[in-house]
């Protein structure tokens, strides 16, 4: 067995659910921290070897009144109805929820997306938001498609969605470009797009928004770090291996951008509205904390460093003081760029005991928010009106949870890894070879 297959297994003793500790005075959380000990076993991983079993026992900490002893639970109904019977506030939203008039998922009269008007359909969306219980650092992810009018108008959806959301307190802070296809000056469009029949116009399937609100900037929860992109002459350490999140990332890097080049997503699974599971890894990282302790959740401590780019010394600003007389735009006096990259110096509140953030899918599908909440080390809830989907989807968050588990016992020995990520793992392990 090569040591990136070898299995590091955890020492922890299965037990029952034991109290980790009852949170006393200021209780922002509304809940205690619970320790849950899941085993998995006989987990087949691809590129291991074929007979490598792996037993592992991975803690999770769970909130008093989760409903069972694993990081997610399902709720079958009305997703307009079920958020709001939540035992907790939740810590992100992320979702895509069906569209108008777009298609039937099931014989549900209350399946949203069957509105006679926009306007309606947008009415029920919004007050469903409006009513998820929140912690004060949520953000709120959605996905929203377009929809033409007979006369092949756009109902501009998407924008009449976002200043209802604003008008029940919900403020816009990122508008991200889910890019499915790009037309380039020269070669073929990169990524591939729907066709559809579009006589004197374009075809309008290349690309969606995906929004994300706030209750309040100043409060959201956000680990840019977490989504990183490659910096010029600095080493890529990625937030999480491969295994586990299958977006690239940086955490010493820039700042990423608001176009994402995605490709649609693909299953044999019979559900016609596919979420693609990279396109959520980003908002989960970046917005749902890794760690939430009774003060609140866990920050990144980062320090701006100064570093050699590679490159030669340059000025930022166009024009200088004497020039601005005589040219129009930029006013700045030139400066000297120094270049500086983030650098981890820890995590804040990392001396209390903590649970994993908790993410919400009220349109949850088969699951694939969750399937990718609980690579991430999340904790999940999804509401979903349809019982064959439920089922689709508890097998794809069983077996995410089994993957977790599994690359949390490979990466247990690692001392890097709780500081890059802000997961926790047990320090006691024991290497086992099958």
């Amino acid at each position: 067995m090569n040591d990136i297959n070898r299995a590091v297994v955890r020492t922890a003793e299965r037990t029952s659910v034991d109290v980790c500790r009852t949170f006393t005075g200021h209780r922002p959380l509304g809940f205690s921290c619970f320790n849950t000990t899941i085993s998995s076993e006989g987990l087949s991983v691809p590129g291991s070897e074929a007979n490598c079993t792996t037993t592992a026992a991975v803690s999770w900490d769970l909130p008093s009144g989760w409903p069972a002893s694993r990081p997610f639970e399902i709720l079958t109904g009305d997703a307009r109805e079920l958020v709001k019977q939540l035992p907790f506030p939740v810590d992100c939203v992320v979702t895509s929820p069906p569209y108008f008039s777009q298609r039937t998922y099931g014989e549900s009269e209350n399946e949203l997306g069957r509105e006679d008007t926009v306007d309606h359909y947008i009415t029920s969306l919004v007050e469903m938001f409006a009513s998820i219980p929140l912690q004060p650092w949520a953000s709120v992810w959605v996905n929203i498609g377009d929809k033409r009018a007979k006369d092949g108008s756009l109902l501009n959806i998407p924008k009449r969605f976002v200043l209802a959301m604003e008008a029940e307190g919900l403020r816009l802070i990122d508008e991200v470009v889910w890019a499915k296809e790009v037309a380039q000056v020269q070669g073929p469009p990169l990524g591939h797009g729907m066709i559809e029949p579009a006589p004197g116009r374009l075809n309008g399937n290349g690309w969606e928004p995906f929004y994300r609100f706030v209750r309040s900037k100043q409060g959201a929860w956000t680990d840019t770090c977490a989504v990183g992109v490659e910096r010029r002459n600095v080493e890529r350490v990625r937030y999480l291996p491969e295994s586990l999140m299958q977006c690239d990332s940086c955490i010493e890097g820039r700042n990423l951008g608001n176009v994402w080049l995605v490709p649609t997503g693909q299953t044999t699974r019979s559900h016609y509205a596919v979420f693609p599971s990279v396109l959520v890894e980003r908002p989960i990282v970046m917005t749902c904390p890794a760690a939430v302790t009774e003060l609140g959740p866990r920050e990144r401590m980062v320090e701006r460093v100064e570093y050699d780019d590679g490159q030669s010394k340059r000025r930022v600003g166009k024009y200088t003081k004497q020039d601005h007389a005589k040219m129009s735009g930029r006013q700045d006096t030139g400066r000297t760029y120094v270049p500086r990259k983030p650098v981890t110096r820890g995590w804040t509140l990392s001396d209390l005991p903590s649970r994993p953030g908790i993410v919400l899918d009220p349109f949850a599908g088969t699951g694939t928010t969750g399937e990718v909440a609980i690579k991430l080390g999340r904790l999940f809830i999804g509401i979903e009106l349809y019982d064959q989907n439920v089922k689709m989807a508890e097998e794809r968050c069983k077996n995410a949870t089994r993957i977790h588990e599994f690359n949390l016992s490979l990466l247990a020995s690692d001392p890097n890894f709780t500081m890059t990520s802000g997961i926790s793992v047990g320090s006691d392990a024991t290497e086992v070879d099958e």
